[in-house]
């Protein structure tokens, strides 16, 4: 026989002692007793069989009720427990509605205050901008007002002037303009006084612009003046240098003449524009400059001007073959023949030996460490100072070479 549970109502097992839905624990379930097959019953234990029958009727009736006394009270509970989540969800919905009313209400209390901000900076823009208007108006107003009084001003001062010059004008002119006028003679003098003044002023300043273009020219002139005695000056150098080489002719060397084709350009080209004439005697042109220096009014009738023309005549044999014919060649041809008056002889083979050991163990410098370096300079020692039994070995000769005793300072 299936047994039902008092809390779910789930149809349960027959011998099942917990409920298979909820777990709740079963009601035990009263079994009657059947009475034993007897023979013949027996008027006492019949009597006894009816109340034990009754007995266990009651305590099944008893059972039915505690059943369905647990069934209402877990009804009840449940029942207790739907109202109590109803209850909490409905606080929980009041809350949430709450929440949500007071952060509308601070949001609409934002967008107050921000209203309330923008108006009042509206206000204070007006303001300062009502400010400087009043302000720019007043400054108007000052400056119109000072305008006006300076029109006044200058009015009243050309007022003043036309009165002034009508009175002159209407005044009688001097009879005389003698400096021993009496001062009585009225107010014809007071009015030519202004004239002499004005006349002196413009005179003294005709005067001083004259005197200062006349300071001006004189500069100028001289400093066109200067450079010519400066070019005379090299020139009568140069020129000293050209009759020093024509003086002693026997020994032309290459370098004499490219020193003196140096100096010689630069006098040449200025003195093109100038008429060739006699050249003046060597000795007497050295003194020339130092007078020509401290007298510039006297530099122009200086003789160094032939001096220019003289140069080029007497290096005119040297130079002028070769200029036309290879001009880049030149300097290669003078340091050449430089170089061959001062011939290097052939160093004996020690020297060479000693020149090749020294750049050796210098290039033994620039290894990589120590150890190399010590290495490096050992080989080239065995290279160049030669075996113990060789004819010329250099052992002991030089520092770059030491004997044995000395090797242990390398």
């Amino acid at each position: 026989m299936p047994r039902f549970c008092t809390q779910c109502g789930t149809q349960n097992q027959e011998n099942a002692k917990f409920c298979r839905q909820c777990g709740a624990l079963l009601p035990t379930q009263v079994k009657p007793m059947q009475p034993p097959e007897a023979a013949a019953p027996h008027p006492q234990n019949e009597a006894s069989q009816q109340a034990e029958q009754a007995a266990q009727l009651q305590a099944a009736q008893l059972q039915v009720q505690r059943d369905a006394q647990a069934l209402r009270d877990e009804e009840a509970r449940r029942a207790e427990e739907a109202r109590r989540a109803e209850a909490e969800a409905e606080q929980s919905r009041r809350q949430a509605e709450r929440q949500a009313q007071e952060a509308a209400d601070r949001q609409a209390q934002a967008q107050a205050q921000l209203q309330r901000a923008k108006q009042q900076q509206a206000e204070k823009e007006a303001a300062a901008a009502a400010a400087a208007r009043e302000a720019e108006q007043t400054a108007q107003r000052e400056r119109t007002q000072r305008e006006a009084e300076r029109l006044a001003a200058t009015a009243r001062l050309e007022a003043e002037i036309r009165e002034r010059a009508q009175a002159a004008r209407a005044a009688p002119p001097p009879r005389s303009a003698s400096p021993d006028q009496s001062p009585r003679s009225g107010r014809g003098q007071g009015a030519q006084q202004p004239v002499k003044g004005s006349n002196a002023f413009l005179i003294g300043g005709i005067a001083t612009g004259v005197i200062a273009l006349l300071l001006i020219g004189g500069g100028g002139l001289w400093w066109s003046m200067q450079p010519p005695q400066q070019d005379k000056t090299g020139a009568s150098v140069g020129a000293s240098e050209a009759a020093f080489a024509a003086s002693a002719p026997a020994q032309p060397t290459a370098a004499s003449a490219s020193r003196t084709a140096a100096a010689a350009p630069a006098p040449a080209s200025q003195a093109v524009p100038t008429t060739p004439t006699a050249a003046s005697a060597p000795p007497a042109v050295a003194p020339k400059p130092e007078p020509v220096v401290r007298k510039p009014s006297t530099a122009t009738p200086a003789p160094a001007v032939p001096q220019r023309q003289a140069q080029p005549e007497t290096f005119a044999p040297v130079a002028a073959p070769a200029r036309p014919a290879a001009p880049a060649p030149q300097p290669t041809q003078a340091r050449a023949s430089v170089a061959e008056p001062v011939p290097h002889a052939a160093p004996p083979k020690p020297t060479g030996r000693v020149e090749a050991l020294r750049a050796a163990l210098a290039a033994c410098q620039t290894k990589g460490n120590f150890f190399t370096q010590q290495l490096c300079i050992q080989e080239t020692r065995w290279k160049y100072c030669g075996a113990p039994l060789s004819p010329d070995p250099l052992w002991g000769k030089i520092p770059e070479c030491p004997n044995s005793s000395e090797q242990n300072n390398p």
